[in-house]
């Protein structure tokens, strides 16, 4: 129990830091295109470009949805992540590991 907590925190320190990270891990999980999502990402953190660092994380999240068909629609995903994207990141990242799709940050 103590390890998976200390894995949740230390997932959102690396999302608090650097978000295109966590994405980049959750897309390259699904088998989507984990480069282009954690470049793209990376490049709209860099210059400021929040909107566009929600729309990838929105589409992400939209994807993880329908992989494991979880309630939610696409409005709803965008504004949570117009809200706390960070916090998204790391939802989508442990609803992965808690599936074993991911391994764990140790």
């Amino acid at each position: 129990m103590g390890i998976l907590i200390l894995s949740r925190l230390l997932s959102a320190c690396v999302t608090a830091c650097c978000p295109c990270i966590t994405l980049y891990m959750v897309a390259d999980r699904l088998n989507e295109s984990a480069l282009i999502f954690g470049l793209y990402d990376c490049c709209a953190c860099w210059c400021g470009c929040f909107l566009m660092h929600v729309i990838f994380t929105t589409l992400l999240r939209r994807r993880v949805r329908q992989r494991f068909r979880i309630k939610g629609d696409t409005f709803d995903d965008y504004l949570w992540m117009m809200i706390c994207t960070d916090c998204g990141q790391c939802q989508m990242y442990n609803e992965l590991a808690r599936r074993g799709y991911l391994g764990s940050f140790m």
